[in-house]
């Protein structure tokens, strides 16, 4: 008789430890998970020129565009000369990668969230956990007064909020002129020119020692500005842009 107690106890045993074991379990399946995922955009239609100079090629990169053979070695270059492009209006799907930008591609991120390991990935942060309701309370009633009961209204946190909409670029179809090119000082260029399509109000101008090398550029929003530290041959040209693409880019002048 002693012995079959001893046996359903330990079958009972297991059975609550079998019990307890799913439950742990069951709740770490469906823990919520977040993950960051990341799209891009390529710069397209770029127009670049190769340094001239052998010390600018000091890489051993050769995923990069410039290269040179130098003392029977290739060698590859960190920059090249961007002078005009713009960057694709087609996002690539989300992914699960780091999210990487360069002047070659413009990258965004977002953050996902799904419960346990086998559920739909949504958009945003896990979501936060409601407060506890605040129970009523109720003032004990004096014998002279009775008091009415104090109620607090039950709440909740907002839920998270969603992401950014994605940067897509307009077509910019008017092309810039510049109007007016002349040199204030020794080191000091003004420009002016003509607006592109209606609500486009910045420009990027370029700016450079050559027609075919002008590797510097600022954002301007007007229809002028002044190129400090132009010295020497200065050529220039200007774009539209809406901050997420570029229009096409203006006929290169030097004062």
């Amino acid at each position: 008789m002693k012995r079959t107690i001893e046996i359903i106890l330990g079958v009972l045993l297991v059975i609550f430890l079998a019990v307890a074991i799913w439950k742990v379990v069951t709740a770490c399946d469906d823990k919520c998970n977040e993950r960051t995922v990341t799209r891009h955009q390529h710069w397209v239609d770029a127009t670049y020129k190769c340094p001239a100079a052998d010390s600018a090629y000091t890489s051993t990169d050769n995923s990069k565009d410039c290269k040179r053979k130098i003392n029977d070695h290739w060698r590859y270059a960190d920059q090249v000369v961007d002078i005009a492009g713009h960057w694709d209006s087609h996002w690539s799907d989300w992914k699960d990668e780091p999210c990487i930008t360069t002047t070659t591609k413009n990258c965004e991120s977002k953050i996902e969230h799904r419960n346990g390991d086998e559920g739909r990935w949504e958009n945003g942060e896990c979501p936060k956990p409601s407060p506890s309701p605040t129970p009523e309370v109720t003032p004990t009633p004096t014998p002279e007064e009775s008091t009415p009961s104090a109620k607090v209204d039950n709440f909740s946190e907002p839920g998270p909020a969603s992401p950014p909409p994605a940067c897509v670029a307009r077509e910019i179809k008017e092309t810039p002129t510049v109007l007016e090119l002349k040199r204030i000082d020794k080191d000091t260029i003004f420009v002016s020119w003509s607006p592109v399509d209606e609500g486009i109000g910045d420009y990027i101008v370029w700016y450079g020692p050559s027609e075919n090398a002008m590797p510097f550029n600022l954002k301007v929003h007007g229809l002028s500005t002044e190129i400090n530290g132009a010295v020497g041959s200065t050529w220039v040209a200007v774009q539209g842009t809406d901050n997420c693409g570029v229009g096409s880019l203006s006929a290169k002048f030097d004062p």
